[in-house]
């Protein structure tokens, strides 16, 4: 008996283990989270101090291995000699001790040489901080921030996953939608929020959501059609995709031929602009190549000195406006990734067709019904007789006794 037992138990192990590695070998399982999450955070370890009133400087070693995948936390990196980093760290401080509870708050600076070390010191010092600083002496921090500047926020989710990086400031929009500070407030509670890596600069596109699309003029640059933009959105209702590029950028060139055709099936909900800053004919001649190799029928109009990409606060292209009838930013999008699903999603409560519609026509009255014939009264019935009285039965006559 107990052989049997053996057996199915064996047998049983066996097909968990071929299913658990069957399970394991499928990619879109294992990949899916990580594209959404961002990359895991390392397990590095890095020296740091931290202030506290009454004791003197000590350094120490902080290995995230204890902290990834336990906790969400934040990171922060400053330089004491920095006026604009000094400003938000004391903002960043002030967030710590609202979210301190439910997440890691830490300070990152830079850490090469002994005097360094001590600037940070007295700053924090200074400040009267008692965050954790953690010192990048060799850069891996300020590598793994995924940051070449300061400011620079990074933060990571309790599962331990990348969420945001390069944000400069806790106001800063990361999309048009959520600021750095309503993010944190989030994950804090635990949310997984999809990898976002933010402008990092302030005020930045995402600023622009809400506002009146300042308006300009410009000239097509194959072309001498002239651009108005005011005239162009009040000649039609429908919703303007206004889209910042350069012929010379790669990601662009995978990108506008796709907006092409999202925007020639959708033509009768949308009208597409595109502006680019064509300052040399050398650029005009790489423009006219690329539009003739790909089939793109798009106007693309000239920004030469580059003020209008200044007014919209372009930082990286491509970057998209949506614009409603009465010329409203009502979202924007940097990147152009996934651009079509956004677009699908917005469209639909900004749609306002170029002619109003035709009303219905009044339905025709109907005919009145016939009156019904009213019937014949009743005749009363006949009264009946009245019935004859029976006559009492004779009385019969006492038993004998």
């Amino acid at each position: 008996m107990y052989r049997y037992v053996g057996l199915f138990l064996l047998t049983w192990l066996l097909s968990f283990g071929l299913l658990g590695q069957t399970w394991a070998a499928n990619p879109k399982a294992a990949t899916t989270t990580k594209k959404k999450r961002g990359f895991k955070f390392p397990p590095i370890k890095v020296p740091y101090f931290q202030y506290k009133p009454g004791t003197k400087f000590q350094k120490k070693t902080f290995s995230f291995k204890t902290i990834v995948g336990q906790k969400p936390f934040v990171l922060f990196y400053f330089l004491p000699n920095a006026k604009p980093t000094i400003t938000e760290l004391k903002a960043y401080a002030t967030a710590s001790t609202i979210f301190g509870k439910k997440m890691q708050f830490f300070a990152v600076t830079k850490g090469t040489t002994a005097d360094d070390i001590k600037k940070a010191y007295d700053k924090i010092k200074e400040l009267k901080i008692q965050l954790p600083v953690l010192l990048d002496e060799k850069g891996l921090i300020a590598y793994v921030m995924l940051t070449r500047r300061v400011p620079a926020y990074a933060m990571v989710t309790k599962s331990g996953r990348f969420t945001l990086a390069r944000a400069g400031s806790l106001t800063e929009k990361i999309n048009a939608s959520t600021t750095l500070l309503g993010l944190i407030s989030r994950v804090s509670r635990g949310e997984e929020t999809p990898f976002t890596v933010a402008p990092g600069y302030s005020p930045n596109p995402y600023n622009l959501v809400g506002q009146k699309a300042q308006t300009f003029k410009a000239v097509n640059v194959l072309s001498p059609d002239k651009l108005d933009l005011q005239k162009f959105v009040k000649q039609d209702k429908r919703p303007v995709l206004l889209a910042f590029w350069s012929v010379t950028c790669p990601h662009c060139q995978k990108t506008m031929p796709i907006l092409e055709k999202y925007a020639q099936v959708n033509k009768k909900r949308m009208r597409m602009l595109t502006m680019a800053v064509i300052h040399k004919e050398v650029y005009k001649a790489k423009l006219k190549a690329y539009l003739k190799e790909h089939k793109l029928t798009f106007k693309v109009y000239n920004d030469p000195k580059g003020k209008v990409f200044n007014a919209y606060k372009i930082m990286t292209v491509p970057t998209l406006f949506l614009l409603d009838s009465k010329g409203i930013i009502r979202n924007a999008l940097l990147g152009g990734r996934n651009a079509g699903k956004i677009l699908d999603r917005l469209l639909p409560g900004l749609n306002h067709p170029s002619k109003a519609p035709a009303p219905r026509k009044a339905p025709a009255p109907r005919k009145a019904p016939a009156p019904r014939k009213v019937p014949a009264p009743r005749k009363a019935p006949v009264p009946r007789k009245a019935p004859v009285p029976r006559k009492a039965p004779a009385p019969r006559p006492s038993p004998r006794r």
